[in-house]
């Protein structure tokens, strides 16, 4: 569904509703609205375009997503990695498109079956599956997928249809964590 957006002095265009500004048309609106090259102008307030933004340091994150590993293969994922334990149903490894495979980083068979998806254990699921990841085989793959996210864009895949309250969340919040506490950003 399209809204129609429209400031004073702006050029009036149509952006996806609920959008947060990276699929809208950026360039020709700007320059018609005399902001210049990868300007925009929402709600009053002139900003550069995502696109047009200066490039992150080494030392920030590139930014961690959750997607499920049948959604269609995005631009922006970077690098992939399926953080499922088992290999996701009627997926060949093909059409996956996966970078790598993180089975250490998924929970247990045990916390996975007791957890069964139900949003009522999600907390619980949470609390032990954070203790899980502290043994040493975790941490070393926690560490490995740290690594690729300090390189460019990661993308953790599951095969789970409720992503908020799946491990592949979990994961991004930790991972956003660790990042934050080497930067001393938290």
């Amino acid at each position: 569904m399209l809204a129609g957006v429209q400031q004073e002095g702006a050029v009036p265009f149509l952006a996806p509703a609920g959008s947060r500004g990276s699929t809208w048309p950026v360039m020709a609106p700007a320059f018609e609205a005399g902001l210049g090259a990868g300007w925009i102008k929402r709600d009053g307030v002139q900003s550069m375009s995502p696109r047009q933004q200066p490039r992150r340091s080494a030392m920030t994150r590139h930014g961690v997503r959750v997607r499920r590993v049948y959604a269609a293969v995005d631009a922006d994922d970077g690098t992939r990695v399926l953080v499922d334990r088992l290999w996701p149903r009627g997926l060949t490894r093909s059409a996956a498109h996966i970078d790598d495979w993180a089975k250490d980083v998924a929970p247990s068979t045990e916390l996975r079956m007791w957890f069964h998806h139900e949003p009522a254990r999600f907390a619980e699921f949470r609390r032990r599956y954070l203790d899980e990841l502290a043994a040493p085989t975790s941490q070393a793959a926690l560490d490995h997928l740290s690594a690729i996210a300090d390189r460019g864009p990661l993308t953790l895949l599951t095969g789970t249809r409720d992503l908020a309250h799946s491990q592949a969340a979990v994961l991004a919040e930790l991972l956003e964590r660790m990042e934050s506490g080497r930067t001393g950003a938290g």
